[in-house]
């Protein structure tokens, strides 16, 4: 316990000052929050103009763009590679290697992303980049139109 004048006036000159820094601080700290808020409401409004009002969500339609297909019939690998071209890592083989090669492990359509096994009768479609990836029938038929 603090008994003179002297000790009593510098505890509590002490105390002011730690008083003082305390405010301090905290007026900071409500600044960074308002500065933050602000942000946070720049981002908000970024956001809702670049994705839409509507929880982000927008609705697009395909643009009229033709696109070249061949159907794999099993039996037409030269039009499929004609098509599409011999793929480096198939250039180790001799044409009839690549052609059991294909029998035995299916024909593979080296896409944008990695290599996808190409069933018997799925399309074989040159994408707007000029890549290549199969499509099944049945996709085919709801999102192209012929026009031959």
């Amino acid at each position: 316990m603090i008994t003179d004048n002297a000790s009593l006036r510098a505890h509590a000159d002490n105390l002011r000052t730690q008083l003082r820094q305390e405010t301090a601080r905290l007026n900071h700290a409500d600044k960074e929050i308002e500065r933050l808020n602000k942000l946070n409401d720049k981002y908000r409004q970024d956001t809702q103009e670049y994705y839409g009002v509507h929880g982000g969500t927008m609705k697009f339609c395909k643009k009229p763009i033709v696109n070249e297909a061949i159907r794999w019939t099993g039996e037409n690998l030269k039009e499929i590679i004609d098509f599409t071209g011999l793929h480096p890592s198939a250039q180790k083989w001799t044409w009839e290697e690549y052609e059991e090669v294909v029998k035995n492990e299916g024909l593979k359509i080296f896409t944008l992303e990695g290599p996808l096994l190409a069933s018997l009768g799925d399309y074989i479609m040159r994408g707007v980049r000029g890549e290549f990836y199969p499509i099944k029938p049945d996709i085919l038929d709801e999102t192209y139109d012929r026009v031959d």
